[in-house]
């Protein structure tokens, strides 16, 4: 479990910064850092299972009901995202997004303030 948290972690930083988005995603500028905006998904949505560990494993960790919320809540966020017809460059810059990655934000924040980030403080790095 440990590592998953700590792979979900890295991509709610990935989903919380727009610049890195664009470094990476439409640029590819920083060495040895490959994502996309369907990888980011699939990563985080399928093969981390965002939604089955927030809704069956994070109970363990105690976490305040504010930071549960939020994490529910960028999980709907992001399964209704409507990423239709768009380019990763119309992704980064649609006010929907933004939002996204202004909760990712917040969630991140509130996960090095948690008893998840301590969880994970002997895992390796997956990035």
């Amino acid at each position: 479990m440990k590592f998953v948290l700590q792979n979900i972690y890295n991509n709610i930083k990935e989903l919380s910064d727009r610049d890195l988005q664009y470094k990476v995603w439409i640029k590819a500028e920083i060495p040895n850092y490959v994502s996309s905006y369907e990888e980011l998904m699939n990563q985080l949505l399928d093969d981390n299972d965002f939604e089955g560990v927030i809704t069956n494993h994070i109970r363990e960790y105690k976490l305040k009901e504010e930071f549960k919320d939020k994490m529910f809540e960028l999980n709907t966020l992001l399964n209704n995202y409507d990423d239709t017809n768009k380019t990763q460059l119309e992704i980064i810059k649609d006010p929907a997004w933004i939002i996204i990655t202004e909760l990712a934000r917040e969630v991140k924040m509130m996960w090095k303030n948690s008893l998840l980030y301590t969880a994970m403080a002997n895992t390796p790095r997956s990035r």
